[in-house]
């Protein structure tokens, strides 16, 4: 079972990946799971973005509430959740576009990284039948992703070098961060360095994208996956 994105309505019943009586996997986008952790503190933080643009009720967590409790019980991980983060970056083509993601069913399934429509959403393409499943990916603040002119053989280059360097640096940050429970940022730091050296490449510090988080507000507070707990 592939989540798209967090939004409550895309989440709410993911734990009946655990009741459908056979071997399931289910994978949701890590940079959407603390607002599948509390949609609440998330819709408030939206909401508060655009206040004074559009009309909204104010303050609006009162409202935020009761929307979010249409859907309850809120159930978004079950006991086979992973994240697609944990899975190595693959690079994928689909026609003239290019992408990263990850693919299942011996590739015949592929899910590429969009964002945007929240900072996790993916798309899903089914190769066989050739079906390209956008989710909510139109429709938003952010609107649809707009591609590179792949007409140009100088862009089509530049593109492929930075897909090269993303799907090189995902896994090296998988791989330090897989040998414990939880990672100091500045001993990540400098072994991600020295890796992105030995690969020739650069990136940012990809610790939250991989879905770990702060263990508390100290400034080298180590960094761990926390468990996929659901709302209370």
């Amino acid at each position: 079972m592939l989540t798209t994105h967090g939004h409550v309505d895309h989440v709410g019943n993911n734990d009946l990946a655990d009741e459908l009586g056979v071997p399931a996997e289910h994978y949701v986008p890590a940079p959407d799971l603390d607002q599948m952790r509390d949609a609440v503190a998330y819709w408030v933080r939206s909401f508060e973005r655009i206040a004074g643009v559009a009309p909204l009720p104010s303050p609006p967590a009162p409202t935020i509430r009761k929307v979010v409790s249409l859907f309850q019980p809120m159930r978004p991980f079950g006991a086979t959740t992973r994240t697609y983060e944990e899975r190595p970056l693959e690079r994928i083509r689909i026609g003239s576009l290019r992408g990263t993601g990850w693919t299942f069913a011996e590739g015949a399934v592929r899910v590429l990284r969009r964002q945007g429509h929240t900072a996790g959403h993916v798309i899903v393409h089914l190769r066989d039948c050739g079906v390209l499943h956008l989710s909510d990916e139109g429709n938003g603040p952010c609107g649809a992703m707009v591609d590179t002119d792949h007409r140009s053989a100088e862009a089509v280059s530049y593109l492929d070098g930075l897909l090269e360097q993303a799907t090189a640096l995902q896994p090296a940050a998988l791989g330090l961060t897989a040998q414990s429970g939880q990672v100091r940022p500045e001993a990540f730091t400098a072994r991600y360095t020295e890796r992105s050296a030995e690969l020739g490449v650069g990136g940012a510090n990809p610790l939250r994208e991989l879905g770990l988080r702060p263990q508390s507000d100290e400034v080298d507070a180590p960094w761990s996956r926390p468990p996929l707990r659901n709302p209370a």
